[in-house]
């Protein structure tokens, strides 16, 4: 009865599973960096993030054979989301991996955008420098994607150029201020 009240509102198991890791998980383990380790450990902590983050996939591909087109799809995505992210990196505050990791969600689903986006916080900086931020900027940059696809993949939301567009500005500004309270 359950499963079917779920599938019925879109949501499968596998979804459930992502959000549970995404929401609770991720930022109890980068909690634990913080506290536990002491801020210290930010590469131990941002391979768990990785491996938190490839989890949902690996439970799909358990179930199916997994098709080339689609791994594809999402590390050219995160390539073109690193490479947006070097290209504009002398412009504060202009992150065009945001877009880039938004159309993965929109177009993808929810686990792939979260994938693609904190794949790009990860790969980017070891050009702009591993920190105690990376864990911080992979979570961020993977949620946006999440939302999206939680929004917009299963038709939630109409995909109108204004509501994508109300959508990508309120969405990277509100983490930004989670991030920079988490700072203080």
């Amino acid at each position: 009865m359950h499963r079917q009240q779920t599938a019925r509102a879109g949501i499968n198991r596998r979804t459930l599973v992502a959000a549970l890791l995404i929401l609770i998980v991720i930022p109890a383990t980068i909690l634990l960096g913080i506290f536990v380790l002491n801020d210290r450990k930010y590469y131990f902590i941002s391979l768990l993030i990785i491996l938190y983050t490839i989890l949902p996939f690996a439970l799909v591909f358990e179930r199916r054979k997994p098709q080339a087109r689609e791994l594809i799809v999402i590390a050219v995505l995160a390539a073109i989301a690193v490479a947006g992210r070097a290209a504009f990196f002398m412009l504060p505050q202009f992150k065009p991996v945001v877009a880039i990791v938004m159309i993965a969600g929109v177009s993808l689903g929810a686990e792939a955008g979260f994938l693609v986006g904190a794949t790009a916080g990860f790969v980017s900086n070891f050009f702009f420098g591993q920190g105690p931020w990376t864990p911080w900027q992979m979570f961020c940059f993977g949620i946006i994607g999440f939302a999206a696809g939680l929004l917009f993949h299963k038709s939630k939301l109409p995909r109108s150029r204004l509501v994508l567009a109300l959508f990508g500005g309120w969405l990277p500004f509100l983490f930004m201020a989670a991030s920079l309270i988490s700072a203080q």
